[in-house]
């Protein structure tokens, strides 16, 4: 038993990290405890206060509206090989995010509706799969927003899929930035988009997007 403890301990922060952090990452959700996260990737490496919005009313009796609120922003470096982020309360997760800045971090994440619904869905391979492959695959017809930036140093490109009911209510985003992996050079931004992108990330909340992929819920979003 010790042997097979000690074998099991140097797979996992050795040769097989990169295949249990995309395991682990796929653990996550919407509302999970921020504790949970840390069960899994151990504490983070940075943690900050960051403004954002949600959504509040019903939509029936009062007016949905966007009103200011603040998260915690924690950050977790994954080696050299990527990092993951997440935006939380003090009791839940809102919004989590995966890049990967390694051609050796490669993790397959799945997009879309959940299991056992009949939506549309597809799994995306952080750094390998490209952003026109991901809109024919969900169909272009059901990207929620584009939207993309750049400054003398960063710039981000990404595209929003809402997935309704069979997706949990969710929205995904999913792009690439100067911080992931073939991201491009920055004056290349003008040009980046379905046809012409490199290799995707992924964000998803009810969670957010590098060169990755992530979630947000669709009620909360943060302020630029």
């Amino acid at each position: 038993m010790t042997v097979m403890r000690t074998v099991t301990g140097w797979w996992r922060t050795g040769p097989g990290r990169r295949r249990v952090w995309g395991k682990d990452f796929a653990k996550l959700a919407p509302h999970v405890r921020p504790e949970y996260v840390e069960a899994l990737f151990g504490a983070p490496a940075f943690e900050l206060l960051v403004d954002a919005q949600r959504l509040t009313g019903d939509g029936v009796s009062s007016e949905l509206e966007w009103s200011d609120f603040t998260v915690t922003e924690r950050v977790w470096p994954l080696a050299e090989d990527g990092y993951l982020v997440t935006w939380s309360s003090v009791s839940e997760v809102h919004a989590y995010s995966l890049t990967t800045t390694s051609h050796s971090f490669k993790p397959r994440i799945r997009v879309g509706s959940t299991w056992f619904s009949n939506g549309e869905f597809t799994n995306v391979r952080l750094g390998r799969t490209r952003l026109t492959d991901l809109s024919r695959a969900l169909n272009h017809t059901s990207i929620h927003e584009v939207a993309s930036w750049k400054g003398a140093r960063r710039h981000d490109y990404y595209e929003s899929y809402y997935f309704g009911n069979a997706g949990n209510y969710q929205t995904w985003s999913c792009g690439v930035s100067g911080a992931g992996y073939s991201a491009g050079e920055a004056g290349a931004m003008d040009s980046l988009g379905p046809d012409g992108s490199p290799s995707c990330g992924v964000t998803s909340s009810s969670n957010y997007p590098r060169s990755g992929s992530g979630s947000w819920p669709t009620s909360v979003r943060t302020r630029s």
